[in-house]
């Protein structure tokens, strides 16, 4: 009796797979600003100045910047009315968290390749490590690559 050999399917389990929509729907909000981020190959994600994303994202920031600015102002032709602080403090923390999304998106390309090349290298352990060890993996590669 021949048995046949059927070849493991790839796996597409890995970070940018479960990432890419979360990822589409952020830049929807004007956050993460990547190109190509739907493809499958995470080789093919970059940030790129002139991509539309990354225009709309500059915009928002701009646009919370001066919404930021706006109701200051307003807060200190009231008087400083303590009612008056909260869409400056929206204001201001939406700003902080744009200009922080902006920035991780920067690096974002070359982060996703490291966790990728770590998530392969975990992958040659087996499929039945357990959660621990896999934590333990991941955190003296993390460590290791802060510490270099």
């Amino acid at each position: 009796m021949v048995m046949a050999v059927h070849p493991k399917p790839i796996k597409t389990d890995d970070l940018h797979s479960n990432t890419k929509y979360v990822i589409r729907v952020a830049q929807v909000f004007g956050m993460f600003p990547l190109c190509n981020i739907l493809d499958t190959q995470n080789t093919s994600i970059s940030f790129k100045w002139l991509c539309p994303w990354t225009i709309y994202a500059i915009f928002t920031i701009t646009a919370t910047s001066i919404f930021c600015i706006a109701s200051f102002v307003r807060m200190c032709m009231n008087d400083f009315k303590l009612h008056l602080l909260d869409s400056f403090v929206f204001c201001l923390n939406t700003n902080f968290i744009i200009i922080a999304f902006f920035k991780l998106s920067m690096c974002w390309p070359k982060l996703l390749r490291h966790f990728c090349k770590t998530e392969n290298s975990i992958r040659k352990y087996g499929y039945y490590i357990n959660c621990h060890k896999r934590f333990i993996i991941i955190l003296t590669v993390a460590v290791g690559t802060v510490m270099c």
